[in-house]
């Protein structure tokens, strides 16, 4: 999967923005999306700024694609009938916002590395010309909007049909999650394509995407907040997935023991995540604390009372009722809570004191 995220002209580009974005980079995202549809009164400072992050995403080595439409760009001295202007200019990929004709999508593929077509409009008949005019579907993908209105967003049944007829026809699917920092403006809601992400931790609806048959994500509104990008950071370069946890009320003389690094099984239980081998870690005798009900996100470690289960760490998928024979020792913070059911079979997570994500903001 390829990752991406947005910066947005409405912004200067300053020696903040100018770090942002190189930290973005770092951390394994590989493009940047930005949209020119742009006020009468700020033509020339748009044009500039373009200039600007068209130079940044060189230097960072990320690939810039611009959301379009034809008078956009033409009011900023650029056309979608000169591909070759556009790239030395530095774009490398246009998000096509309207129908334009198929020899103007040719040739933009024959100079751009990529050439996004709505995902929601497309239609067979369009495939079956872009086939028959011999266009490189390794230069188009299709791109799904994203929804600044709350209840706009797609619903996920519909979703995930349409990336499968697209999948089939040999076009990869791109689609938007919301970011957790600076929100865009002016409702400040998020900018998911998916309508129930719109309220998910970013790199839980990143995750959820992969398995609807989407092959690029990126981040829709402007900014991550710094302990977002650090949890990004950890999946994108180690597969790790960061889940901050706190302890209890009655503060359970097992919370340290619980943090580190574990992996869920690979028969993965419904209820619950089950850190495999975690019965085979020097386990203490573990006596039994007064038990609490489970909420969603509670930590937990089986006492002596399970008998050959002591030791045992799960993570609660769901509520589930109080057992004396199971200790709770913590609990994941709520803003975190979406990233446990995208939790696969196998993959590795690490838990660690919510006083750590403290130190990152």
């Amino acid at each position: 999967m390829n990752y991406g995220f947005s910066f947005y002209l409405d912004k200067e580009l300053d020696s903040e923005a100018n770090i942002y974005i190189k930290r973005m980079a770092a951390q394994g995202f590989s493009g940047i999306f930005t949209s020119i549809h742009l006020p009468e009164d700020q033509v020339a400072v748009y044009r500039e700024r373009l200039l600007q992050l068209a130079a940044i995403a060189r230097e960072n080595q990320l690939q810039l694609v611009v959301d379009v439409a034809a008078d956009s760009l033409e009011r900023i001295g650029l056309s979608v009938t000169d591909p070759k202007q556009l790239r030395k200019f530095g774009i490398t990929g246009l998000r096509l916002d309207e129908k334009l004709p198929l020899s103007v999508i040719i040739n933009l593929t024959q100079e751009l590395a990529l050439v996004a077509l709505n995902a929601s409009t497309l239609t067979l008949e369009d495939v079956a010309q872009l086939k028959q005019a011999k266009v490189d579907f390794s230069k188009l993908e299709a791109w799904h909007n994203y929804y600044p209105r709350p209840e706009t967003g797609l619903a996920a049944t519909w979703f995930s049909k349409r990336n499968h007829w697209l999948r089939s026809l040999g076009i990869h699917v791109q689609a938007f999650v919301p970011g957790d920092g600076r929100l865009r403006g002016p409702l400040f809601a998020g900018l998911p394509t998916l309508e129930e992400h719109r309220k998910w931790h970013p790199l839980a609806a990143v995750l959820a995407l992969a398995k609807m048959g989407v092959s690029t994500v990126y981040l829709g509104d402007p900014e991550l907040t710094t302990v977002t990008q650090a949890q990004f950071a950890s999946y994108l370069k180690q597969k790790i997935i960061l889940l901050h946890i706190k302890p209890i009320e009655s503060r359970s003389r097992y919370f340290k023991y619980v943090l580190g690094l574990h992996q869920n099984r690979l028969d993965p239980a419904a209820a619950v995540i089950r850190c495999a081998d975690s019965r085979q870690l020097g386990v203490p005798q573990i006596v039994a604390e007064p038990s609490y009900p489970r909420t969603q996100g509670a930590v937990t470690l089986d006492n002596e009372k399970y008998q050959r289960y002591m030791g045992e760490i799960q993570l609660c998928r769901i509520a589930l009722p109080a057992d004396e024979r199971v200790n709770v020792v913590g609990q994941v913070l709520p803003q975190e809570l979406t990233l446990l059911n995208q939790l696969g079979a196998g993959e590795r997570f690490e838990l660690r004191a919510a006083v750590e994500r403290e130190k990152l903001k």
